[in-house]
C-alpha cells in the first residue's frame, strides 16, 4: 500500500515563501500591472488593470437544471472613481467608483449551447488601510465593502442581480501591495477574496424560461498572475544527464534589498496569495 505523509499547510506556505525569496538577486520578474507615481509617491486606487481569475469562474448554480451551472467568465476592469474620501473605517481611504465585469456567459450540461457575452456595470465602494507614501514597498488592506450590479432589458435574463461586500453581507477583504520599480513606477499586486451572490430569473421564450434562483459563491479576483523571468543570471552546465546538480555552485541566493518578513496571523488573509504576492512583489521590484 501507498504510504503518502501529509504536508501541513504551513510548512508548505514556510517552504513556498523561501523558495521564492531566495531567488539569485538579479532574476527578473514581469511585471502585469504597472501605475505611475500619482506625485505623493503612491498610486491611486483601483488600478487601471483588470481583476480577474484564470482558473475559476463565478457560477449561476441554483435554479437550474440538476448538474447544469451557468459559468460567468470575464475580468472586473473599466474603472472610473467616482469620490475619494481620506479616512473610513479601516483608517486609509473610502474609494467609490463604477466598472464592469466583462463576461463571457456558458451554460453546461443541459444549457449547453448557452453562450453569450454580457457586460455587468457595478457600482463599487472599497476601504483601504493606512500606508506611507515614498515608502519603497507599500503594503495596503483594501476590502470590497460594497459591489452591487444589475443588468436591465436584457432578452435571456428578466432579473440579473450580483451583489458582495460587507454592505450586503458578504465580506470581501483583500491587499494591495506597491512595489517601486527602476522607471520610477509602481508594480501593483492587488486581490480580492469575493464572496458574492448573483440573483437571476429567465425571460419567457429564452433558454432560461421558468429557471430562477440564487446563488452565494466565492471567487479570488487579482490583477497578476507570476510572471515568467525575462533574464537569466544563472547558468549551470549540463552534468551529463540532461540535467544539473542541484544546489547550483556558481550562482548566489539572495535579495539585496529586502529581508525576510512575517505575514502569517494579520488580519484578512484567507489563503497563501497574501504570502506569494508579497514575496513576488519584493523580489520583482530588483528589476533585474
Amino acid at each position: 500500500m501507498l504510504n503518502v505523509r501529509k504536508t501541513s499547510p504551513v510548512t508548505f506556505l514556510i517552504v513556498a515563501t523561501l523558495f521564492l525569496l531566495f531567488v539569485p538577486a538579479q532574476y527578473a520578474l514581469s511585471y502585469c500591472c504597472e501605475e505611475p507615481n500619482n506625485g505623493s509617491g503612491t498610486v491611486d486606487l483601483p488600478p487601471d488593470c483588470p481583476y480577474d481569475n484564470e482558473d475559476a469562474n463565478m457560477l449561476i448554480i441554483n435554479g437550474l437544471p440538476p448538474g447544469s451551472t451557468i459559468q460567468l467568465d470575464g475580468p472586473l476592469q473599466n474603472f472610473n472613481v467616482t469620490s475619494r474620501v481620506p479616512g473610513g473605517p479601516l483608517g486609509g481611504e473610502v474609494i467609490s467608483f463604477t466598472g464592469q465585469f466583462i463576461w463571457s456567459v456558458v451554460g453546461t450540461d443541459s444549457l449547453a449551447g448557452f453562450n453569450r457575452s454580457i457586460a455587468m456595470p457595478v457600482d463599487c465602494v472599497v476601504h483601504t488601510g493606512p500606508r506611507t507614501p515614498g515608502d519603497p514597498i507599500q503594503i495596503i488592506r483594501a476590502d470590497m465593502f460594497e459591489l452591487t450590479g444589475e443588468l436591465f432589458g436584457d432578452p435571456d435574463f428578466c432579473t440579473f442581480r450580483v451583489r458582495a461586500g460587507e454592505y450586503n453581507g458578504l465580506p470581501s477583504c483583500g491587499r494591495t501591495i506597491l512595489s517601486e520599480l527602476p522607471n520610477g513606477k509602481y508594480a501593483v499586486d492587488s486581490f480580492f477574496d469575493i464572496t458574492y451572490e448573483i440573483e437571476f430569473e429567465g425571460c419567457p421564450a429564452s433558454q432560461l424560461e421558468d429557471y430562477v434562483g440564487t446563488t452565494t459563491d466565492t471567487i479570488q479576483l487579482y490583477t497578476c498572475e507570476p510572471g515568467p523571468p525575462v533574464s537569466s543570471c544563472c547558468e549551470e552546465p549540463n552534468n551529463g544527464t540532461g540535467t544539473i546538480d542541484f544546489p547550483a555552485t556558481s550562482c548566489m541566493y539572495d535579495n539585496q534589498q529586502d529581508a525576510m518578513i512575517i505575514t502569517e496571523g494579520l488580519p484578512c488573509r484567507k489563503n497563501s496569495r497574501w504570502h506569494h504576492t508579497t514575496v513576488k512583489n519584493i523580489l520583482s521590484r530588483v528589476g533585474g
